[in-house]
């Protein structure tokens, strides 16, 4: 019986996915700790321009556009830890570096960085979730996991606000690098586990890594990922300059985008348990992209904080439907040999997103004289591509059913 009760215990404090949920909280939490700041700390602190804070956030985008797919490769030839543990040091080290620039140029090479660092995290734990977990359990299992994702945003922006207004931009940036050199503990003491099942095994054959190019599929899910993490790292940027613009306080910046991970967080095991339950998840995502891009242009329609609150909301529920249901499609059209490669791709097109996003709507508030009709122009801007391409995953779908999931 003692023996029994041992080994239940060990069990479950050596639960695998229990372990990644944790190292994925004290990751985003601290990305999440100074993310809606460090435009305001750019603009107000070293003198950046607003074109200048769009440039740091898309060159943390390039980077992870550059290294994702050889991120995601190395992740199936190696194992998925050394990357995790490689990945979350050049965080840490981005985090410090950043607490000490004085000049636009040092944050913008602290973000390429950041950028290397955190693809190399993003694609080996986003392939580690579909290794550890059943089949018919990839939407619980990436729900768990993206809701530690969302637990960490949430948490973040309130304690960044608290602690910038009680000890500073600096001091807060260089605390916050210890997190992740606590989650790379954690990863170096844990055990490898994989979920062995027979059916990945017995198709492995017939899906190999030149397949996942031609799978509907697995391009809806990519092309969902840029779109949606285009909207969110645009509005990460120009949501805390516009809030400040119209004469808020960090505390109100934090409660954004504290509120946005909320609901986020909130939906990911209920929309897990129904895309669990859903072959045909496409719709999903093309109804998360219209919530997101809808609360996007709604954002500027109203100077109230209940209003700019309410958007934020909406664009955390829509992220939510989004994300679950295109990563669940791409582990779902994959198997082990070549999940880490697929999610590489899917890492691609979202630094792809996190490119694009800023440049676009920096651009477009920095080509205006007018502040107001220059942040209208961007919040829109980076709306106007989740509206184009809700048509075009519905033109995939419909051109090719891929067979593994349609069958």
């Amino acid at each position: 019986m003692t023996i029994k009760v041992r080994e239940d215990i060990q069990k479950l404090s050596l639960n695998p996915l229990v372990l990644l949920s944790i190292v994925t909280f004290l990751i985003f939490f601290s990305f999440a700790l100074q993310r809606p700041f460090v435009p305001v700390f750019m603009e107000e602190k070293i003198g950046a321009s607003i074109l200048e804070v769009g440039y740091a956030a898309s060159v943390l985008g390039l980077a992870g556009v550059i290294l994702a797919v050889p991120a995601g490769f190395i992740s199936d030839k190696i194992g998925r830890r050394i990357p995790i543990i490689i990945g979350t040091l050049l965080w840490a080290g981005s985090l410090a570096y950043i607490s000490i620039a004085t000049d636009p140029s040092q944050v913008i090479l602290s973000f390429i960085v950041a950028g290397a660092g955190t693809v190399l995290f993003d694609a080996s734990i986003s392939a580690y979730v579909g290794d550890i977990s059943s089949p018919d359990k990839l939407g619980r299992a990436y729900g768990i996991f993206n809701a530690a994702i969302q637990t960490g945003f949430a948490a973040g922006p309130i304690a960044g606000a608290v602690l910038i207004m009680q000890v500073g931009y600096r001091d807060t940036f260089l605390a916050t690098s210890v997190l992740p050199l606590i989650a790379i503990v954690i990863v170096s003491i844990s055990r490898s586990h994989r979920y062995e099942n027979t059916s990945e095994h017995s198709i492995e054959s017939t899906l190999k890594s030149t397949k996942i190019y031609r799978s509907g599929v697995i391009w809806t899910g990519w092309i969902s990922i840029f779109c949606f993490s285009l909207l969110l790292a645009g509005v990460g940027v120009l949501a805390p300059l516009y809030v400040r613009f119209l004469g808020f306080n960090e505390f109100f910046i934090g409660a954004l985008f504290t509120i946005q991970a909320i609901t986020s967080a909130f939906g990911r095991l209920p929309f897990g348990r129904l895309i669990d339950n859903t072959k045909r998840i496409i719709r999903f995502m093309e109804w998360g992209l219209l919530i997101m891009a809808v609360s996007t242009i709604g954002f500027v329609l109203s100077s109230d904080g209940g209003w700019l609150l309410l958007m934020m909301a909406l664009s955390g529920l829509g992220f939510s439907l989004a994300f679950v249901s295109a990563t669940v499609n791409i582990a779902r059209g994959t198997n082990v040999s070549n999940r880490g490669l697929a999610m590489g791709f899917g890492s691609m097109f979202r630094f792809a997103g996190f490119t694009v996003g800023p440049w676009v709507g920096s651009l477009m508030v920095s080509n205006q004289t007018s502040l107001n009709i220059g942040f209208t122009n961007g919040f829109v801007a980076i709306a106007s591509f989740s509206f184009v391409s809700v048509p075009l995953l519905i033109l995939i779908d419909y051109w090719q059913k891929d067979k593994y999931l349609y069958k």
